[in-house]
């Protein structure tokens, strides 16, 4: 097979970024067996917010709030489209601080993020020493500083009733759990079977690019 000339014009490789990852991640359509597997699970007796936990959810951020999440924001990463850094926005708070809180207010209230919000630029990483295929670079999105002060806010105040809500067999993802506890559990049992000479079957899920395909809707 010959091989293909490489690309090096702009306009040629933004092209074909945009068709590998396009076909990469295609929308996959709701077929019926899931909207139905998706009503059967919302029939189950799954845990539920408490009153007093919605308020909190719910509650607006106060410009105290906002502010302790700048503070809390790694220094030193990469700006967005905006070319806001946390540092800068940090030194120009007293005069420019109420702005951002403004908006932040307006959008938390309204349930819409403005355009400019979901708005990044786009950077591939190399995944190897010399990749010559797109598969070889991994993409990742620069965001505005907005953006990332408001999902670190809310991924906090999540954090406070997540323990509540998902259930123990979860071990990654949740302040105060680790994904070690699954290693411990693990040999603990692996342990007990030699001692008693019994057999069993232990066996690992991973699901390519999970994140990726889970449909917008079941989440929703």
């Amino acid at each position: 097979m010959a091989r293909l000339a490489p690309i090096s014009s702009q306009e040629g490789i933004k092209r074909e970024v945009w068709t590998f990852y396009s076909s990469l991640y295609p929308p996959v359509p709701e077929t019926e067996e899931a909207v139905s597997a998706r009503h059967c699970l919302l029939q189950q007796d799954l845990p539920r917010l408490s009153p007093r936990q919605r308020l909190l959810l719910d509650e607006g951020p106060s410009d105290r709030e906002f502010l302790d999440t700048l503070c809390l924001l790694p220094a030193g990463k990469s700006r967005g489209l905006d070319g806001m850094l946390r540092e800068i926005l940090l030194e120009l708070w007293p005069f420019v601080g109420s702005l951002y809180y403004a908006a932040t207010v307006q959008f938390w209230e309204s349930g819409e993020l403005p355009q400019c919000f979901k708005e990044g630029l786009l950077f591939l990483i190399p995944k190897t020493l010399d990749p010559d295929k797109l598969s070889q670079w991994r993409p990742i999105t620069l965001l505005n500083i907005t953006y990332k002060v408001f999902a670190k806010l809310v991924a906090i105040r999540l954090a406070l009733v997540l323990q509540s809500i998902v259930p123990p067999e979860q071990q990654g993802f949740i302040k105060g759990r680790s994904t070690q506890n699954c290693v411990l559990a693990f040999a603990v049992m692996h342990e007990a079977l030699k001692r008693d000479q019994k057999s069993a079957l232990f066996f690992t899920l991973d699901q390519e690019k999970a994140y990726d395909r889970l449909l917008p809707q079941f989440l929703w």
